[in-house]
């Protein structure tokens, strides 16, 4: 033995170096045979583990070696056999692979055993083929979770799903178990890769989430992998026909493209009555309507959802976003929710107002309209209806130049023409002959006055009697028309139009039809439940796009003059946001009367803050247009802008022009006693001259040089006193100004109002 394995370690290096071994004399008392011809071995990509296979060799010899075939080397993956035990005619050897670095695939080599006398001569040699498949490692994996669910009253012999377990790999050999029967398989086992069916059957189990969970066995590498399951039995719960709603809306779109319908059903598919759901729905915005805003899932309900035209009209261009809301209790008696969102957008232009809007009859004007995204694409489907003359000429995005021709007492509607029938504006012309005359009119209490022109109407708004009141010329008075009790009103504006009166009570804001004041108001806005603060007093102006400021001033922290300032579009009614962080106290607002500015003073705060004016001519940041301070000293009383937009009025004393440039000052007795007001052409002022024997109003010539007043030049009586002699104009803390005015557009007419009456003076 020991000369034969010293002879075989020799021969072995021989073989190994030479790369085979020889024949012989021809004897045949040696010999030798493989229990195979071929090895085939498994490994796993990556694997660190050695393949292995046994081979039992058979020989007659002085031992057995073993090599490559001549010409060859043996390769990387292929360690050298190792004899795991042997006798005098048998050796078993271990033949081992190792994958680790090798890539997937298929590799081959062939190993040539040897026997023979210890002479090394009469050899006899067998061939083995070894292979090595480097395999794609066995794994099992979901895409989602294994959560089932099925609709109590569906047929409980229904399979829910199916869902799937994807098994990968090669040279496989899975099971399949699971640790409850409600599991089911579409195989138990294979020994192929692909996807494994998993359902769920419901059988008898009761309401309620239920577990399992899933053993996926590999016995080739002895490997499992476990999947837990879910499986929950509940009331059927509202299904929906769609997911979501999209709308694109341009000059081009159809009507019927803004109604889409949408199927109410539930889980059931509303064949069980006794499962179904009721439900409610609603929508997150005004421009989205349904048909039905309850209804049952048994049967199916169909559901049209539209875009509300009337909304949409007016709707600037851009992306909106919402969703139907769907509230609903299941028949297990569970509250529950679902959402659809919808999303809308919009490319249209917009006319929001012009300016003037309403004109004299027999003459032409050249008008200024105001809008957003407007192109010049849409300036053919622009027109004004009944003014087929009417020159418009594109200025920009948000500005055309309407020049109109002489026209009859009438209402001229501007509109874009589109294939849907929306006109996308809320602009008009309004031709109409004044009609106003001088008066007075008996009415206590300090006021807030609007002048309707276009209906030869004054509003007068009572804030201590909470009372609108309305007055008519009827050619020879001011005649009472109609008086409103609207709880806590604050202030009144004419929409840009003429068509609507907005009314800003202490925590809402109301819609009035200005055609007939009588009809119900409208509630645009109320102050959310929980947010009640104890407002002093609001006010309200609108710029030329009908935008508008509202200075809400309210007790806090012991002061009863606190101001915030809010935003409201008087033409999409949204509810008004505030947009400033500074402190303001007792503020006061000022439009001019074409609406192109707006300007907030206050008085109060320590230092006093300058006044901001915002133009609209510039909404690159927004409808109400840039901020600026152009006059830097605050403290104001009350502000004024005249109708040219030439100068601003403060505190009824200072005179600037809109560079802040102060122009000169009005005589004043105090600041508590002042009051006066502009021309609409800014050229004249006219104060307000309190005597024990009687009031008058003082005109100053605003184009004198003033030295520093500016000097008066007449004197109009008042046929009545607004307020008494001596009597505080400026109340403080200011729940209002006691003396409020108005003009008429051609500066004819001054209204005045105060605690004791309202006098018309005509000033010319």
């Amino acid at each position: 033995m020991r000369f034969r394995v010293v002879a075989l370690a020799l021969l072995f290096c021989c073989l190994w170096g030479c790369g085979g071994g020889g024949g012989g004399d021809g004897g045949d008392d040696t010999s030798i045979s493989l229990s195979t011809s071929s090895i085939t071995l498994d490994a796993d990509l990556g694997s660190t583990s050695f393949a292995s296979s046994t081979l039992t060799v058979n020989f007659r010899g002085a031992g057995v070696v073993v090599g490559t075939l001549p010409g060859q080397t043996m390769p990387t993956w292929l360690l050298s056999p190792v004899p795991e035990n042997s006798t005098t005619t048998q050796v078993v050897f271990s033949v081992r692979a190792f994958a680790y670095s090798m890539p997937r695939g298929t590799y081959t080599t062939t190993l040539r055993f040897v026997t023979g006398r210890e002479d090394q001569s009469h050899l006899k040699t067998a061939d083995l083929t070894v292979t090595l498949r480097v395999n794609t490692p066995f794994n099992a994996s979901v895409a989602a979770p294994l959560a089932f669910v099925q609709a109590d009253g569906a047929t409980s012999a229904t399979a829910v799903g199916p869902s799937a377990i994807q098994i990968v790999g090669e040279n496989l050999q899975w099971r399949a178990t699971a640790n409850q029967p409600w599991v089911g398989f579409g195989a138990t086992s294979g020994t192929q890769a692909g996807n494994l069916t998993i359902t769920a059957n419901r059988q008898s189990l009761p309401l309620g989430v239920h577990t399992a969970q899933i053993s996926i066995i590999d016995d080739r590498r002895n490997r499992t992998l476990t999947f837990p399951v879910t499986f929950e039995i509940r009331p059927a719960r509202i299904a929906l026909s769609a997911s979501t709603f999209d709308y694109t809306v341009t000059p081009q779109t159809l009507a019927t493209e803004f109604t889409r319908s949408l199927t109410v059903s539930d889980e059931l598919n509303g064949t069980n009555a006794a499962k179904g759901v009721t439900w409610t729905a609603t929508t997150g915005a005004p421009w989205l309507t349904l048909s039905s805003g309850a209804g049952s899932s048994a049967s199916n309900q169909q559901l049209t959802v539209s875009l509300d035209s009337a909304r949409l009209n007016v709707l600037p261009s851009g992306t909106y976003n919402t969703s139907i809301t769907f509230n609903y209790q299941d028949s297990g008696g569970s509250a529950r929710t679902a959402e659809l969102p919808v999303t809308l957008n919009v490319r249209m232009p917009l006319a929001r107002a012009a300016s003037p809007y309403l004109l004299a009859p027999g003459a032409g004007a050249t008008l200024r309209l105001r809008g957003q995204d407007i192109r010049d694409v849409d300036m053919s489907s622009l027109s004004v209806d009944g003014a087929s003359a009417a020159t418009l000429t594109r200025v920009d995005a948000d500005s055309v130049t309407l020049q109109m021709p002489a026209l009859g007492a009438g209402v001229y509607p501007i509109r874009f023409n589109t294939a849907s029938g929306l006109t996308r504006s809320a602009a008009r012309v309004v031709v109409q002959a004044s009609n106003l005359g001088e008066g007075v009119i008996q009415s206590p209490n300090a006021k807030r006055l609007v002048l309707d022109e276009q209906r030869g109407r004054l509003i007068a708004i009572d804030r201590t009697q909470s009372q609108l009141e309305s007055y008519r010329w009827n050619g020879a008075t001011w005649a009472a028309e109609i008086t409103l009790t609207i709880p806590e009103i604050a202030d009144a504006v004419l929409t840009r139009n003429g068509e609507e009166v907005i009314v800003v009570a202490r925590h809402a804001i109301y819609a009035l039809d200005a055609d007939d004041l009588s009809q119900p108001r409208t509630e645009v806005w109320a102050l959310p439940s929980g947010q009640n603060r104890t407002a002093s007093f609001n006010t309200i102006q609108l710029n030329e796009l009908g935008v508008g400021l509202i200075a809400q001033t309210y007790h806090f922290a012991g002061l009863s003059g606190n101001t915030s300032i809010l935003r409201f579009d008087s033409i999409l009614r949204d509810a008004p946001t505030g947009f400033n962080f500074e402190s303001l106290y007792e503020a006061q607002l000022a439009q001019s009367p074409t609406g192109r500015y707006l300007m907030v003073g206050e008085y109060g705060v320590s230092p006093p803050i300058a006044p901001w004016l915002y133009d609209s001519d510039d909404i690159a940041t927004g409808l109400l247009g840039a901020r600026t301070t152009p006059i830097q000293t605050g403290g104001s009383i009350a502000i004024q802008i005249s109708h040219s937009e030439t100068r601003i009025l403060q505190s009824f004393a200072q005179v600037y022009n809109f560079s802040g440039q102060l122009l000169g000052r009005l005589p004043t007795g105090g600041y508590i006693q002042n009051f006066a007001t502009l021309s609409p052409n800014g050229e004249r002022a006219y104060r307000l001259v309190r005597t024990p024997s009687g009031s008058s109003l003082a005109v100053h010539d605003l184009t004198a040089t003033p030295t520093p007043e500016y000097p008066e030049i007449d004197q109009v009586a008042l046929p009545a006193d607004v307020i008494q002699y001596n009597a505080d104009i400026a109340l403080y803390p200011g729940a209002t100004l006691s003396v409020a005015a108005v003009m008429s557009r051609d500066g004819r007419y001054l209204f005045l109002a105060g605690p004791e009456r309202i006098v018309v003076v005509d000033v010319n």
